[in-house]
Parts: structure tokens; sequence; C-alpha cells
């Protein structure tokens, strides 16, 4: 049986995680498959505890290390490297929740967190030093992201039901992307085209609505709801351009668009 105690906050998933693992590998009995190889010097790590789950890795190249962790029913994890020194880890507890990991290059580097039922998390990564964390805690949400370059990050942090956090393309150097949700039926969006663009949503509540698209350099958006229903589109072209938005309540809606260079908007909403 594990602990409550381990299941009290968030900062708590890796101590599940190494409970479990550490339980696993010492219990006589436990279903349990381990599966180590050492090919190319790759390696793979992969767990699964519980019934009908499914794991597929795929590595090719030298120094790619992988870490999969399956705790319940019907889990399921594709893992692709392709490369040098590329870094996936993926822990899945629960059931039905699905992980898919492609990368191509070097040192990038890719981690996957859910706890709850039926979450899908994707990540694609080509170049080098790509680095992405999601972090998954309830039911039915989706999260995605696609990393195409240099030094490019991506976070997602999910806590709720039916939430979608999609990085549609990182494409260029050092771009980094933020999403925070904390409710349900939320749906934010981030496209980043470029070198140094910072772009960061935070959604509390329900049913809200951002999107973010910088095509440039050195361009920043924040947007932040909480509530209900609000909606945010921003579009930057050009470069060093600034965009803050703050939605509390419920039902606004914002449309920035900023052509050019060094443009500065500050919208507050509030009911």
């Amino acid at each position: 049986m594990i602990p409550e105690i381990f299941l009290a906050s968030k900062f708590a998933i890796k101590q599940l995680k190494f409970y479990i693992m550490k339980k696993l590998l010492l219990t006589t009995g436990t279903a349990l498959a381990v599966t180590m190889s050492y090919a190319q010097s790759n390696e793979d790590l992969s767990i699964q505890n519980g019934d009908d789950n499914s794991i597929l890795v795929t590595q090719v190249g030298v120094n790619n290390d992988n870490s999969i962790l399956q705790f319940g029913d019907s889990n399921r994890a594709e893992v692709s490297q392709n490369g040098w020194a590329n870094e996936s880890d993926i822990t899945s507890i629960g059931d039905f929740n699905e992980a898919y990991v492609d990368q191509v290059g070097s040192f990038n580097g890719s981690t996957i967190t859910q706890l709850g039922d039926g979450n899908i998390a994707e990540v694609s990564q080509d170049g080098i030093s790509n680095v992405s964390t999601q972090d998954q805690m309830g039911d039915g949400n989706f999260a995605s992201v696609t990393q195409d370059g240099i030094g490019n990050s991506s976070e997602q942090d999910q806590d709720g039901t039916d939430n979608t956090a999609v990085v549609v393309l990182q494409d260029g150097i050092l771009n980094f992307a933020y999403q925070t949700q904390d409710g349900a039926d939320n749906f934010a969006l981030i496209d980043q085209e470029g070198s140094i663009n910072l772009a960061a949503q935070s959604q509390f509540g329900s049913d809200h609505q951002a999107y973010a698209v910088q095509d440039g350099n050195f361009n920043m958006i924040n947007q932040s709801q909480s509530g209900t229903g609000h909606l945010a589109v921003d579009l930057q072209t050009g470069d060093f351009n600034s965009s803050t938005v703050i939605q509390t309540g419920g039902a606004h809606e914002h449309l920035g668009v900023q052509t050019g260079d060094s443009n500065y908007m500050m919208v507050t909403q509030s009911n």
C-alpha cells in the first residue's frame, strides 16, 4: 500500500516514484518486468507493474538514456531516440495514460510525469540541447510540445481535468514556453519562431483559452487568467515587443497584435 502522505502535494511525485521503484525491485512475487540494454552505449530502464501496460523503446546512436515507470493498468509509452546523449524520463502512475517521446539530435532532454488516469503527453525534439518538462496531475489532460533548434525550453504543468496545453512549435534558439493549468477544460497554445522569445500562460479556473504567437526575436508575452471563460490572443511580429494580459472574473476577451519593434502592451480586465 502506498502511504497517503506521498499524495499530499506535487513535490511528492519524485518521492512516490522512488518509493514505488524501491518496493518493486525489492519485493518478491511482484509482477515486474525490467529491461536493461546497453547496445551502442545506450541505456534503457523500463519497469511495469499492473496489467495491460505497453512500452516500446527504440534507441539508435550513442549514450542515449531512457527511463520508464508504469504503475497501474493499460498505460502506454513509446520512446524513439536517434543521436547522441539524449535523455527521456517517463513516469505514469494510474490507468490509461499515454506518453510519446521522439528525440533526434544531441543532448535533448524530456521529462514526463503523469499521476491520474487518461492523460496524454507528447514530445518531439529535433536539434541540440532542447528541454521539455510535462507534469500532469488529474484525469484526461493533454500536453504536447514540438522543438526544432538549439536550447529551446518548454514547461507544461497541468492539475485538474480535461486541460489542453500545446506548444505547436519552438523553432529557433533559446526560446522559452511556460504553461500552467489548474482547473478544468482550459486550452493554451504557444507558437514561437526566432530566438530568445518568452511566452508564459497561467490559467486558474475553467473554460479559459489563451493563444500566444511570436515571430521574431526577444519578444515577451505573459497571459494570466483566473475565474471562468476568458479568451486571450496575442500575436507578435518583430523584435523586442512586450505584452502582458491579466484577466480575472468571467468571460473577458482580449486580442493584441504587435507588428514592428519595441512595442509595449499592458491589459488588465476584471469584474
